[in-house]
């Protein structure tokens, strides 16, 4: 096991984002594989880490989700702030988990981060890819406070004002990667499609794309996160990623009770956080 770096007098800050949408409490009628692996780590690792619990799942209640990235960058990389202002906490209108979890500040002040999702078409949740389009904001922008003093708090998002000061430069030595130097590690998951489709009923292209071992790979899965994270000068060494598909030839509901039986859920979590602490000790 890796030892405890310590930072200060404090155990290392990690965020962990819950990634699943399943949940008992809604029409699936049960907790999600991850959800259950991120409360496994929540409860083993809490001894070491100082874990900052992110779910991505909408909040019910309060109707609070991740809002979609309206892709300000493209206007111009003044346009784009740090933390992203698209949106505001305690928004009725538009409510953003992100802003209402107070989730930029808890990666600025956090030694990195780990996400968990299940594999959905080969691809994570559209819960964390929406966490990843959000975090645009992340790479070589302004900060907010920084936009207002070069822009004018009123001109922020006023596209000709902040086009003209891009191409001109003047401010380009603002810009920045505002995580960089943070750690991110990936737990991805699938199931390897059970057997819930193997009774014969299957279309031709099912057998074909089966075939050609599409999802053979689920490394992949996530890859664009990773390479976005890496871009974003974000730190994700090769083994604090643990992508798999198990369950093989079970069907989808045995494979739901049986989940603790599984072992390969809990080895890969350890694994990972074990990892990641070994690289925050030794950086």
């Amino acid at each position: 096991m890796a030892k405890i770096r310590k930072i200060g007098d404090h155990k290392p800050n990690i965020v962990i984002f819950q990634g699943s949408s399943r949940d008992e409490d809604s029409c699936p009628g049960q907790i999600s594989k991850t959800r259950r692996v991120v409360n496994y780590v929540l409860d083993k690792w809490s001894f070491a880490v100082d874990f900052q619990l992110v779910d991505l799942a909408v909040n019910f209640k309060k109707r609070s989700i991740v809002q979609p990235c309206k892709g300000c960058v493209s206007t111009s990389s003044y346009h784009c702030h740090w933390a992203c202002d698209c949106y505001s906490k305690n928004n009725q209108k538009k409510p953003d988990l992100l802003h209402d979890q107070d989730v930029y500040s808890k990666l600025e002040e956090s030694d990195g981060f780990l996400v968990f999702s299940p594999i959905h078409w080969h691809a994570p949740s559209s819960q964390v890819k929406a966490l990843f389009d959000r975090l645009v904001c992340a790479n070589m922008t302004l900060s907010r406070e920084d936009a207002k003093k070069v822009l004018g708090e009123e001109n922020i998002k006023n596209a000709e004002v902040t086009g003209k000061l891009s191409l001109e430069g003047g401010s380009d030595h603002l810009l920045k990667n505002h995580l960089s130097g943070k750690f991110a590690g990936f737990y991805i998951h699938g199931d390897a499609g059970a057997n819930d489709y193997g009774r014969g009923k299957l279309p031709d292209t099912f057998s074909k794309s089966e075939e050609n071992s599409w999802y053979s790979d689920p490394k992949a899965t996530i890859m664009p996160q990773v390479l976005q994270c890496k871009y974003s000068g974000i730190e994700v060494p090769d083994n604090i990623i643990e992508a798999f598909y198990t369950n093989k030839n079970v069907p989808y509901y045995q494979a739901n009770l049986d989940f603790w039986e599984n072992e390969t859920f809990f080895k890969r979590a350890d694994k990972l956080v074990e990892n990641f602490l070994q690289h925050l000790e030794n950086r």
